[in-house]
């Protein structure tokens, strides 16, 4: 053929003066020949991305939604809180975090036990609206899908929850009168 193309350089390695470091970075070098004459192009340059082993930190801020049964979703409540991991390998990772939460809730009274409040016995609880505030302690193993390339990933794990906070309000009828009942429980 007219065109003969050959590697010039898989790795180079480059050292950092300042901190005497070596860095590997994966280049790659390609010399076209043809009738016209020879040139030598970076155009296709690549740089690969290397693994580093250890910790790293993240920080969170999310929406939390709360149903009970699926019901209605009154308010949105906040999740947010500092996550810390730490990479075993390429695609393995351990996650542990502490996150301040507030859960907001919405019931219908027939989804409601009323077995640990006070009430007339003729009562009846239309609505319970609640918010909770806790600190949430997630513990997570990651695994990154292997031929991802957005860096998507699996998580599976667990958590535990320090209830801070608790607000009740209560919508109550009773004997043809309707009145709300608020209860509050802090820890």
């Amino acid at each position: 053929t007219d065109q003969q193309e050959s590697k010039i350089s898989d790795d180079t390695q480059v050292y950092n003066k300042e901190e005497n470091t070596k860095v590997e970075d994966k280049v790659a070098l390609t010399e076209t020949s043809n009738i016209a004459g020879s040139f030598k192009t970076n155009s296709a340059k690549q740089k690969k991305i290397q693994f580093q082993k250890g910790l790293y930190v993240g920080v969170l801020l999310s929406p939390d939604v709360s149903t009970v049964k699926f019901q209605s979703v009154k308010k949105i409540g906040v999740s947010m809180g500092v996550l810390v991991g730490y990479h075993i390998n390429k695609k393995i990772s351990v996650e542990a975090g502490a996150l301040w939460d507030v859960k907001n809730y919405y019931s219908d009274g027939k989804h409601f036990s009323t077995s640990n409040i006070r009430m007339p016995a003729t009562a009846k609880i239309n609505s319970v609206e609640g918010i909770c505030s806790m600190i949430e302690v997630p513990v997570m193993l990651r695994y990154k899908l292997p031929t991802s390339k957005n860096n998507l990933s699996l998580a599976a794990g667990g958590s535990t929850y320090f209830m801070k906070k608790e607000e009740y309000k209560y919508d109550i009828e009773n004997n043809g009168q309707q009145y709300y009942y608020t209860s509050n429980y802090n820890r």
